[in-house]
């Protein structure tokens, strides 16, 4: 008896993770060793988390071309051993079918997105957003949707609220359409924010890429109160591989309604060690946080 009921519990044992086979695991650890001086501070070196993550995310058939989804993402700070914050990643319930795709809960923004289009070192030393000071919005409680690829043309939709009362879904509206096909890349997105009326934006951005050359540049404007708020951001890279190399720049210009302009650039070469592992060296050098500032970075990426 006894013997059939251990038997049991190992076939169970065994049998159980079949039920959650369609359940991924999958994130980005990412750490980097950053010398930091600026016109204001003293020289400051630090070990750094650079938005480290895990994600579970898993999808069910459900016939016809249909089929239902999930994606739960969180940061996880690499240097003091913290397991979640509340930056706020991607988390959300999907069902798609031949309609496209409807998506519950927070994404980031289609205007978010066509801006970092121009992104090719995200969450380094040289990260887009230091150098061109770009505003990216990701609200909670949003309805995303995104249509059936025409062509290589997209649009998306996001509906969301501010999540309290007087306010409804679709007090904030954001709109993108896409275009990719042949290493070309063009977008163009408009944010409307009904609830405060102080953040609406525009952007608009091309990417290009040929064999190992890629190019790519985004403009951001938005609509502000007060004149130390941003009203333009530019932003241009391009990267070049060579082999298990890459040689990545970025440059940024970030204009206030008062007419003052900053700006930024930077510089890093990426080493791969294997398809989830990478090493690489950047150098940056930027004034749009309103203090000259320059930075040395060494890092390291693994992806599972």
């Amino acid at each position: 008896m006894k013997k059939t009921i251990i038997a049991a519990a190992v076939a169970a044992a065994v049998a159980a993770p079949a039920a959650f086979a369609d359940v991924k695991i999958s994130g980005l650890v990412h750490m980097s060793v950053t010398d930091v001086n600026t016109s204001t501070l003293a020289n400051a070196s630090d070990v750094n988390d650079n938005v480290s993550r895990i994600v579970f995310s898993g999808s069910e058939d459900l016939g016809n071309g249909m089929k239902a989804g999930f994606k739960i993402e969180d940061r996880i700070n690499m240097d003091t051993g913290d397991a979640g914050t509340a930056d706020g990643r991607e988390t959300y319930a999907e069902l798609a079918g031949d309609f496209g795709s409807l998506k519950f809960g927070r994404m980031y923004g289609p205007t978010k997105r066509v801006v970092s289009m121009a992104e090719q070192a995200g969450d380094t030393a040289i990260d887009i957003t230091t150098m061109a000071g770009t505003n990216e919005i990701t609200n909670d409680g949003t309805v995303y949707y995104t249509s059936p690829n025409f062509n290589g043309l997209t649009v998306t939709a996001a509906l969301s609220g501010a999540g309290t009362a007087n306010t409804d879904i679709g007090d904030n509206t954001d709109i993108s359409v896409t275009y990719s096909n042949n290493g070309l890349s063009v977008g163009v997105a408009s944010y409307s924010d009904d609830v405060t009326g102080t953040n609406d934006q525009t952007a608009v951005a091309v990417k290009y890429s040929m064999g190992d050359f890629t190019v790519a540049v985004s403009q951001q404007e938005t609509d502000t109160t007060t004149s130390t708020e941003m009203k333009q951001a530019t932003a241009a890279s391009v990267s070049m591989k060579m082999g298990s190399n890459t040689i990545i720049a970025q440059y940024g210009e970030k204009e206030l309604k008062s007419g003052t302009t900053t700006d930024g650039w930077g510089l890093a070469v990426v080493h791969s060690m294997s398809k989830q592992t990478a090493v690489y060296a950047g150098l940056r050098d930027s004034d749009v946080a309103g203090d000259l500032d320059t930075a040395v970075a060494l890092g390291l990426k693994h992806s599972f």
